[in-house]
């Protein structure tokens, strides 16, 4: 027996209504747990995550292309034919109720996805800072402290610097493929163990993403999807950035959501490898950053040690603000302020600046030693 066309979309208005009922619930719960982060990092981060994200990986790992880009594909594809459907019923309906139930179609859409994020990852932005996990002295840094780390950083960089091969511009080549990468990368995270329980080695195998072109011009040198457990690194990237962000975006697989985190814990395993190439990759960045933080306080005392820099380091530097530059569009601003906004939708108030902030836990974790 069929049911009744009115029925059944009584009965399909009734379950898009429910799920969008899991957009607010899934907002609440994270708000209800923004101040439970050590009920989050031990049942949750420490407890739940860990083997959701290993069986995520496991099935996303079967294939060598993005189940992510597939699944926005199907979003797009589900809105295209939502669009079409409303056109065609307008006439039965009127145009009024045709949108509506599109919309209401939609926000069940949303209500889905944002419930399904929450649950697989999201609540990962409210469980316990990784520098007060770590005993860190997380006071602000000091300018005297901020010199002394980058004086420091400039002798490491400039040390391992003349390890490395080049290309026919004078920048510095990665020796590795994506494979061998990954698995110096794996080995660098299980020497952190020590310092955190929720180290060790990241589930999954990075990809790099066909809508590389576009992540370069929205100035994206990584994704993670929570969705499916899969790394994505810019395919589009200079050799000297391509491993530190790699270990940025496992960061994130092992449940590390603050990006100010994800990129300390990037620089963290790639200063511990015996592979100097990616020993490099995390000491450009953090070299880079440390002196951009002086510059606000000391810009005369920035620029000197920006001079002593060995000169492949500086053309590094030349071809990675190059590439970025060059990408450069209004899609670029666009795509910054989204996620800036999504960012602070999650309780971060800084924002994108607080991929910057990795230079605080350099230095709280200088003062440890």
């Amino acid at each position: 027996m069929t049911t009744p066309e009115p029925e059944r979309r009584r009965t399909s208005s009734r379950g898009a209504i429910a799920c969008v009922m899991l957009l607010p619930a899934a907002a609440l719960l994270q708000l209800a747990l923004s101040g439970r982060a050590e009920l989050v990092e031990r049942v949750y981060s420490r407890g739940v995550f860990p083997p959701l994200a290993r069986a995520l990986a496991a099935v996303s790992s079967l294939v060598p292309f993005s189940l992510a880009e597939t699944g926005v594909l199907a979003v797009a594809l589900f809105t295209l034919l939502g669009i079409v459907k409303c056109v065609r019923v307008r006439r039965e309906l009127g145009l009024v109720r045709a949108f509506g139930r599109f919309v209401l179609r939609m926000t069940a859409l949303a209500g889905v996805l944002y419930a399904t994020y929450v649950l697989v990852w999201g609540l990962n932005h409210q469980r316990r800072p990784f520098g007060e996990e770590a005993g860190y002295d997380l006071a602000a840094p000091e300018p005297d402290e901020l010199a002394r780390l980058a004086e420091h950083l400039v002798g490491e960089v400039n040390a391992v610097r003349p390890e490395l091969g080049e290309d026919a511009d004078g920048v510095a080549r990665m020796p590795h493929d994506d494979a061998e990468l990954l698995r110096l990368v794996k080995r660098a995270y299980e020497s952190c163990t020590e310092l955190h329980g929720g180290l060790g080695a990241p589930p999954g195998v990075p990809k790099r993403p066909l809508s590389s072109p576009l992540l370069s011009a929205w100035w994206i040198a990584g994704i993670y999807s929570p969705f499916t457990a899969e790394a994505h690194v810019n395919a589009e990237l200079p050799e000297p950035e391509v491993a530190f962000a790699t270990a940025h975006e496992l960061a994130h697989s092992l449940g590390f959501a603050r990006e100010n985190e994800a990129n300390y814990l990037a620089w963290l395993a790639c200063s511990r490898s015996a592979d100097p190439s990616l020993r490099y990759s995390g000491l450009l960045r953090a070299t880079r950053s440390v002196i951009s933080a002086l510059a606000a306080t000391d810009p005369e005392r920035a620029l000197e040690l920006a001079e002593l820099l060995h000169p492949g380091v500086g053309r590094d530097e030349t071809a990675i603000r190059d590439f970025w530059t060059g990408t450069e569009s209004w899609t670029t601003r666009v795509a910054q302020n989204v996620n800036d906004a999504y960012l602070k939708s999650q309780g971060h108030a800084a924002g994108v600046l607080s991929y910057g902030m990795f230079v605080e836990l350099l230095v709280a974790e200088r003062r440890t030693r």
